[in-house]
């Protein structure tokens, strides 16, 4: 007879390897375009502009706030803060905040699919923001979109944490080798 335990831990076991397989594959599939994304919000950052994140639900609003919070609070010395903030459905409707704070130099994150979260994504891409939707419905419009990627939410969520994590990573990277940026030389910001 098997303790409980045993069973657990196998229980543990096989979530874990479906956890890497699927972070493996998104991770490899979407390696080029996620380098572009980090090297399109490089330059938008060079440019002064701000990471601009959003979010409805209670959960989606934990992950616009956590979002903003690691570009402005870096947790690796010697790395730049970044200008981000995070907004919520606590100052009302998001999309007309959006539309009040949002430049065209900036990165409109947006975490969720209401409808306000759509309508705010939109208004970013007027006043010419780059788009970047961890939403569950697709929007071609969008330059980056997490919809469709995964269907089992729990590991759709470990992805989007690990891809915002490499965002942040990553941007720096190319903000750290000035030659990558357009323009860069001749006027530095963030520095």
């Amino acid at each position: 007879m098997r303790r409980t335990t045993d069973i657990g831990a196998d229980r543990v076991e096989t979530l874990l390897h479906v956890r890497a397989d699927a972070n493996a594959q998104f991770f490899t599939a979407e390696a080029e375009r996620v380098s572009r994304l980090c090297h399109k919000m490089a330059e938008r950052f060079a440019r002064e502009g701000r990471l601009v994140a959003f979010g409805a639900s209670p959960a989606d609003r934990s992950d616009a706030r956590h979002v903003a919070v690691e570009f402005v609070h870096p947790v690796i010395v010697g790395k730049r803060a970044l200008p981000a903030l995070g907004l919520a459905g606590e100052g009302g409707a998001i999309a007309p905040q959006v539309a009040l704070e949002a430049e065209a130099d900036d990165i409109a994150m947006a975490f969720g699919s209401e409808p306000d979260i759509l309508a705010a994504l939109a208004a970013a891409r007027e006043r010419g923001c780059l788009t970047i939707a961890f939403t569950r419905d697709s929007g071609a419009e969008w330059e980056f979109d997490l919809a469709g990627a995964i269907e089992d939410r729990l590991i759709r969520q470990e992805i989007a944490e690990t891809l915002y994590h490499t965002l942040w990573e990553h941007v720096h990277i190319f903000l750290d080798n000035r030659g990558l940026l357009e323009g860069r030389a001749a006027r530095p910001v963030h520095d």
